[in-house]
């Protein structure tokens, strides 16, 4: 009886003393990528490189630009071409020609002085006006002004006008791709155009007199002209000017010194 009795308490025992199930509660930190960090790897502007052991930094930047448009602008401007016959009493067949007039008209620019300008946008108004009682042909002509080789030229029909109440027609043209030569008739001259106009009677009016108090005459404004190209002299202008120009990829060295061993500085005007 006393043996089961033992054998019951040593079973009763062994079972009490059953293995729990093991955990772990870790964290973990294992390195995942190798790699070395450089000066060149911090800049994404390729300005930084190693030569023989060392880094060069070579830094190209544009400190000062301007156009020209900076330095000539073409004020707007009306000129106006007016002409009279020098007699008391002139009788004008239908058909007849009896204006042939070439004018030069001096452009202030002051003290800009060009001999020539490409214009890049912009336009001129025409403006005719006649006080003959009969029709008029109106051909005007800007000498200097040329475009694929064709002078500027306009042709007006003018109505019959008088000298208080003077007939006229207006058209705009646009100057763009315009070459202007400023030289004048003698080709020495700057800031100079020309203008040249043509007047004839209508071939199917009638016989009309005019006098010396008769003026035939067109009128053009240059209206908001920039400019492609020009050449002259643009008068005697300094530029001063501060500037200061950062290097991002040094933004990102926090602490430190930055040893030049050797440094060059070189400067590029271009005209």
């Amino acid at each position: 009886m006393t043996r089961i009795l033992l054998i019951c308490i040593a079973v009763i025992l062994f079972s009490s003393c059953k293995r729990e199930k093991a955990e772990w509660d870790t964290d973990w930190a294992l390195p995942l990528v190798e790699d070395s960090l450089t000066l060149e790897q911090l800049d994404k502007q390729d300005i930084l490189s190693v030569s023989g052991g060392n880094y060069e930094l070579s830094i190209d930047r544009t400190i000062y630009s301007f156009h020209l448009s900076d330095l000539v602008k073409i004020p707007d401007t009306t000129v106006e071409h007016a002409y009279a016959l020098n007699v008391t009493n002139f009788n004008v067949a239908p058909g007849v020609s009896f204006v042939n007039d070439i004018q030069e008209h001096n452009f202030n620019l002051n003290p800009v002085q060009l001999k020539q300008m490409i214009v890049k946008s912009g336009g001129i108004h025409l403006k005719v006006s006649s006080p003959i009682e009969t029709a008029t042909i109106f051909k005007v002509e800007l000498p200097g002004v040329v475009k694929d080789g064709q002078i500027l030229s306009q042709t007006f029909t003018v109505p019959a006008g008088t000298n208080a109440n003077p007939s006229s027609i207006s058209d705009y043209v646009d100057l763009s791709g315009y070459n202007l030569d400023l030289s004048g008739q003698s080709g020495y001259s700057f800031n100079i155009l020309q203008s040249k106009l043509t007047v004839k009677s209508d071939p199917n009016g009638q016989t009309v007199s005019i006098n010396n108090l008769d003026s035939m005459r067109f009128e053009f404004t240059m209206n908001q002209l920039q400019l492609d190209y020009a050449r002259g002299y643009f008068g005697n202008t300094i530029y001063s000017d501060t500037v200061v120009k950062t290097i991002p990829a040094l933004n990102k060295i926090t602490g430190g010194t930055l040893d030049l061993d050797a440094a060059s500085l070189g400067f590029e005007i271009e005209n």
